[in-house]
């Protein structure tokens, strides 16, 4: 719960691979980026009833006059793995921590006139996928020597 608010925020990124095997560059610049939230999640099941088990906390509070991002990663068998850093001026704090809809992630910042950042995330949500979907393909193809 919270609320944000942004003046200008520009976004840049370069990709190359597919889905389950490729690396990618971000970049991001904002301005004037002002905003309070917080959140805490635990659970076992999403809003559908499906099993998604998830322990997530968050809080920030920050007034950002500007902002540099940069982001690089890679996929691997569809597991995606992002490492990204930022350098800010301005004042506040920020941290993060937990697995939420399928990423493990971690991020920390302050800044008191210039700071910065630092996140790590996995998201294994695309290697999951990609198990369930070739183990349904394999027992639809079971099922079809019966027929």
């Amino acid at each position: 719960m919270g609320a944000s608010f942004s003046v200008f925020t520009a976004e840049e990124e370069a990709q190359l691979g597919s889905d389950m095997l490729g690396v990618y560059a971000k970049s991001t610049q904002t301005l004037g980026r002002v905003g309070a939230e917080g959140e805490a999640t635990l659970g076992f099941y999403d809003a559908n009833g499906k099993f998604n088990p998830s322990a997530y906390g968050e809080v920030k509070a920050e007034a950002i006059a500007g902002e540099i991002t940069g982001a690089v990663g890679g996929k691997i068998l569809g597991t995606d793995v992002g490492v990204k850093g930022s350098l800010n001026y301005g004042i506040g704090a920020h941290a993060s921590a937990g697995f939420k809809d399928g990423k493990l992630s971690l991020d920390v910042g302050a800044t008191l006139g210039v700071g910065g950042s630092v996140s790590l995330e996995i998201d294994v949500s695309g290697t999951v996928n990609a198990v369930c979907d070739g183990a349904k393909a394999a027992w639809n193809g079971i099922k079809g020597l019966w027929r």
